[in-house]
């Protein structure tokens, strides 16, 4: 058992480490329009990586943060977003009950790996709107194509109409109107000054995702944790207030929250208020 354990969990972690290492190429290519075929490089002077200086995580410490060839300092972004996304691979493993079950059944498979997927779009959308200010519709879009599939499957295997208020894709519909309706309002007020329009986009997407009786703890928790890192960046000086700070980020972090922590969440807010 605890060696099972042991595997699942360790092959879990190392997967989310070669996505993330896919997740930055899939961010800086994307943004420079290049192609996600052939061997990594250098940012600086494009020559080509050795076998061990693409292993995610300790590539990067291999060749101490810098280019063997140009010897400029490499991101510290790449063996970061590596490590966090192999965390948070463990943690959906812990979530859908992968790592704990002797033998996983079907049901638990389809389920984690439509988390995974859910996990991987959503840290990339964090790492290329945070870098740079733009949340790609193509990933938003291939996330509420996921979404809805995984909605009607588990819809055709349970016995709720979808005429109910009390029936999950219902509650996903709402939650998708309230959000993104939210945003818009917001957009549309403020002629896209508060918020971009692809804020927007994902907002009604995210808002499928966590379902309407989430929507406003996920708002409230999105907007403090937004609160809080700017007042932190403009102290040390980093951001001006007229500066723009994006926030697909906040959005993804509440998110990710709501995904591991939601039902949990959801009880507590109903206690307190």
């Amino acid at each position: 058992m605890e060696i099972l354990f042991f595997i699942k969990a360790a092959f879990l972690f190392l997967l989310g480490t070669i996505f993330g290492s896919f997740a930055n190429v899939l961010v800086d290519r994307g943004e420079r329009k290049e192609s996600l075929l052939g061997s990594s490089h250098c940012d600086f002077c494009k020559k080509d990586l050795r076998w061990f200086e693409n292993i995610p995580v300790l590539g990067y410490f291999f060749v101490k943060g810098k280019c063997s060839k140009c010897k400029k300092k490499l991101s510290f972004q790449y063996p970061m977003v590596e490590f966090c996304i192999g965390l948070l691979f463990l943690a959906v493993g812990f979530k859908t009950g992968l790592i704990l079950t002797l033998s996983s059944s079907w049901s638990i498979i389809f389920e984690t790996s439509y988390f995974l997927a859910i996990i991987f779009i959503l840290s990339a959308i964090f790492i290329w709107d945070l870098k740079y200010m733009i949340i790609p519709d193509r990933l938003v879009l291939t996330g509420a194509v996921l979404t809805v599939v995984y909605t009607v499957v588990q819809y055709l295997n349970s016995s709720c109409s979808i005429f109910s208020i009390s029936c999950f894709v219902t509650e996903n519909l709402l939650g998708a109107l309230l959000v993104g309706g939210f945003f818009q309002a917001l957009f549309v007020i403020s002629k896209g000054k508060w918020i971009g329009g692809g804020d927007v986009k994902i907002g009604f997407w995210l808002g499928f995702l966590i379902g309407w009786k989430h929507v406003y703890p996920f708002l409230l928790i999105t907007y403090v944790v937004g609160a809080i890192i700017s007042l932190i960046l403009v102290k040390k000086s980093k951001k001006g207030w007229k500066s723009q700070i994006p926030f697909g980020p906040f959005l993804v972090i509440s998110s990710f929250i709501f995904l591991f922590f939601g039902e949990k969440l959801l009880y507590l807010y109903e206690r307190l208020f």
